[in-house]
């Protein structure tokens, strides 16, 4: 029968820590991992745990290969965003990246985390362990490479790991300013925003009246223009209608005038 040798505990795990402004970066040394001997897993309470193993340790005298394993956790800060979080494996190190909530966010973290810290610390003088630190040792999500007894051994081992980020500057002076600043900027913007929208309506309003004045008056030019056209048919018709029956009003006129004179001389001499 073979016999089964102890997993060995990869200690010389090397990991940093950085801030860059906008996001956290992690960024961890895994010599002779491959991707897939390893998994990332961040719960709801902030905590970042990598795990997982590799067969490639040989035992003195022995010659059999066990397996090498990983386990660490890392404790967010409250002002990471956790649905964002990417990574990427180069080589052998792996480099996790964790961005920033928005400031306003922050801000709201930021007061929760200093409204829960007087209970905290209550609670820690009293010799109760941190709800933190007791949820450590909850069991963590199983991965198809580990057994469920190497599982067990490594909870036992496990001891979360919080680097401690030094808070933004604009959170701390956001803070000391008692949030006053920011309320004044929204209500700044808020008015900045209005008065830009009425002189937008006004201008629109303007050039609406603009256009319609400019309608108007291009009607009354082309009824005007109408006019004048139909003045003009109706001046030639009559030139016209004169000119063909000027004969006929000659004869007319000629008529009148003899049937005038004859009237004339038989009145007078009756």
């Amino acid at each position: 029968m073979a016999s089964s040798q102890a997993p060995a505990a990869a200690d010389d795990l090397i990991h940093e820590w950085l801030d860059d402004g906008d996001s956290y970066l992690l960024r961890l040394n895994l010599p002779g991992f491959k991707k897939e001997d390893f998994r990332v897993h961040v719960d709801v309470e902030g905590r970042l745990t990598v795990i997982g193993q590799r067969r490639t340790t040989l035992v003195p005298g022995d010659g059999k290969a066990v397996p090498v394993r990983i386990h660490k956790v890392f404790q967010l800060p409250n002002t990471a965003n956790l649905d964002t979080i990417t990574g990427r494996f180069d080589g052998t190190v792996l480099t996790l990246t964790v961005p920033k909530l928005p400031l306003k966010q922050q801000r709201q973290q930021n007061a929760a985390a200093a409204a829960a810290e007087p209970a905290r610390v209550a609670a820690t003088a009293d010799g109760e362990k941190p709800a933190a630190q007791a949820e450590d040792k909850a069991p963590h999500q199983k991965t198809s490479q580990l057994t469920e007894r190497d599982n067990k051994e490594e909870e036992a081992k496990a001891k979360p790991v919080a680097p401690p980020p030094p808070p933004p500057p604009e959170t701390e002076k956001t803070m000391g300013n008692g949030g006053g600043d920011g309320q004044d900027d929204e209500k700044a913007r808020a008015e900045h925003r209005e008065k830009v929208e009425r002189e937008a309506a006004r201008r629109i309003e303007a050039a609406r009246a603009r256009v319609a004045e400019a309608k108007a008056k291009a009607e009354r030019e082309r009824q005007c223009e109408q006019w004048k056209e139909r003045a003009m048919e109706e001046g030639l018709k009559l030139a016209d209608a004169v000119s063909r029956n000027k004969e006929v009003i000659a004869t007319a006129v000629a008529a009148f005038t003899l049937g005038v004179f004859l009237s004339t001389k038989l009145f007078s001499r009756s």
